[in-house]
């Protein structure tokens, strides 16, 4: 059985790489995968050049993204495999930033509801991190995790364990007390499966076993976040395909939109693409078996609506200019999803193979600019902020390089 290059030895691959000055006067012609490097390399360096002189990455298209705070870590994360001396020396400059805001006593000192996306700024820092490797940083790693930890929805909020919400994170700025709840403000900012997967990858990288309190809670809240019975929803064959969507209860959220109205008179989300990877893959990180019913039908769902080009799902009509607001997430969750899996392709309902990681790679360097970077026409969830985009695409990219038939 051959061996597969991981997607941080492509990263490794890619970074040393050099953009011109072929001496070969007949080169070979440019494959997939040479296309691929090239691309790795030219993003990875587009990166590079954006780092401010404090080591940080900042939105020069959203205000909100300008602190520093939200696109370090995941720029850090996309960076720290690069084995070029000067890429490794920018992941290691934004890491070192992110842990200048932990105190000597071992706290963060960053006032709660200071941060625009605190969950998703814990978790990546964390990551980050921990991928880094340096005992270093492991004390200001430990301390975002705390920080992590106080947003998870469980009893030390006052949330009972039936509730809906109980075991998630989700948007809010500061760690969301039950009686804060029913504030129309703070309504759309509680538990997700987004904000919860990346905590428990968090969780997972940074060594927590399966069987931690926060993972254990969190299952509750991602089985019900997945189109198929659980404790206190009966089956419904009209509804139970196996995919997930964003939340349970909130209808805007849920970007896909309302499918219906189940036996229990409650309402039921359309599962779509990038939450069903999500969904896969949380379920993974917190336990569940490869051969596990919910992951198994999770993965026949991506498996039967894979899409390349579109983050696929049946899309109510008023909401589909969403679908691909989140592209390259999608192509990003997706690549994840499959590698967990160890799936290198599949086949369709006709039998035919269908080599994933070669539709995405191809997708996705036809999405790329002249300049090297990736922009989302759409605005929804701000990939059409470069550095974000860049950094999905890039992150899917090398991935799929490594998964290729």
């Amino acid at each position: 059985m051959n061996r597969r290059p991981s997607s941080a030895r492509v990263l490794l691959l890619a970074a040393t790489l050099a953009l011109g000055g072929c001496s070969d006067p007949d080169p070979e012609p440019l494959t997939l995968e040479r296309r691929i490097d090239g691309a790795l390399t030219q993003g990875l360096q587009w990166l590079l050049e954006q780092q401010e002189d404090d080591g940080t990455w900042r939105s020069k298209t959203y205000g909100g993204l300008k602190d520093g705070f939200s696109l370090t870590p995941l720029v850090v994360k996309t960076l720290c495999h690069a084995d070029r001396p000067e890429l490794r020396a920018a992941a290691r400059r934004g890491a070192d930033w992110l842990a200048s805001h932990v105190g000597k006593d071992g706290t963060l000192e960053i006032a709660e509801g200071a941060l625009g996306y605190p969950v998703y700024t814990a978790a990546l820092t964390v990551m980050a991190l921990t991928r880094i490797g340096a005992p270093e940083l492991i004390p200001a790693r430990d301390a975002w995790l705390k920080r992590l930890r106080r947003h998870q929805l469980t009893e030390h909020l006052g949330w009972p364990s039936g509730h809906w919400v109980y075991g998630g994170w989700g948007y809010s700025r500061v760690p969301l007390r039950i009686e804060a709840f029913e504030s129309p403000r703070l309504a759309s900012f509680d538990a997700d499966l987004s904000s919860t997967l990346f905590a428990v990858g968090a969780l997972s990288m940074a060594g927590a076993p399966e069987d931690d309190p926060a993972l254990t809670k969190a299952r509750g809240f991602i089985v019900r976040c997945q189109n198929l019975p659980h404790a206190s929803r009966a089956p419904d064959p009209t509804f139970d395909d196996g995919g997930f969507h964003f939340t349970p209860r909130i209808e805007l959220q849920n970007k896909a939109g309302i499918a219906g109205v189940d036996q229990n008179q409650d309402p039921r989300y359309r599962s779509y693409g990038s939450l069903t990877a999500d969904g896969l893959r949380a379920l993974l990180r917190t336990g569940f078996p490869l051969d596990s019913p919910r992951v198994r039908a999770a993965r026949r769902w991506l498996e039967t609506h894979f899409d390349a080009e579109h983050n696929p799902g049946e899309f109510d009509p008023a909401r589909e200019p969403e679908r691909n607001a989140s592209y390259y997430y999608w192509c990003w969750s997706a690549a994840h999803a499959f590698r967990i899996l160890g799936a290198t392709g599949f086949d369709d309902a006709a039998g035919k193979r269908v080599g994933w990681a070669t539709k995405v790679a191809t997708a996705l360097l036809a999405r790329r600019g002249a300049d090297g970077t990736w922009r989302n026409p759409a605005t929804f969830v701000k990939e059409d902020d470069p550095i974000v985009g860049t950094s999905l695409a890039l992150g899917g990219l090398a991935l799929a390089r490594a998964m290729m038939e």
